[in-house]
């Protein structure tokens, strides 16, 4: 069952996403954002601190594709998740190097610290 914390969670995710897409350089990267996660898609892997999920993203003109997203949890993260913490799986602001695009893939990782 979800809750309010985990449901406030994922569209502040998407944001910090989009903001770090932004802000690449790469111009097919740059204008790419995260709409939306596809609700009930979260598959736990806590033996491996992996959670995986699906999420809508705009490539362009309102093309929307399916893109898988993997999150590697530290030996920290995967606590604050055990616990029901979702705060501290946001990367904040000044984090650096925790996300990786895979356009052809259709994929996205992120290094949760």
């Amino acid at each position: 069952m979800a809750t309010a914390e985990d449901s406030e969670f994922w569209p502040r995710l998407a944001r910090r996403i989009t903001r770090e897409l932004a802000a690449s350089r790469d111009n097919h990267v740059r204008f790419l954002w995260v709409d939306d996660f596809v609700p009930g898609a979260l598959e736990v892997q806590s033996d491996q601190h992996v959670l995986s999920a699906k999420a809508y993203v705009d490539e362009g003109g309102g093309k929307y594709l399916s893109y898988r997203v993997t999150m590697h949890l530290s030996a920290a993260a995967a606590e604050a998740y055990r616990r029901g913490d979702w705060s501290g799986l946001v990367p904040p602001a000044d984090s650096g190097d925790w996300l990786r695009l895979n356009r052809a893939a259709k994929e996205i990782d992120i290094t949760c610290a």
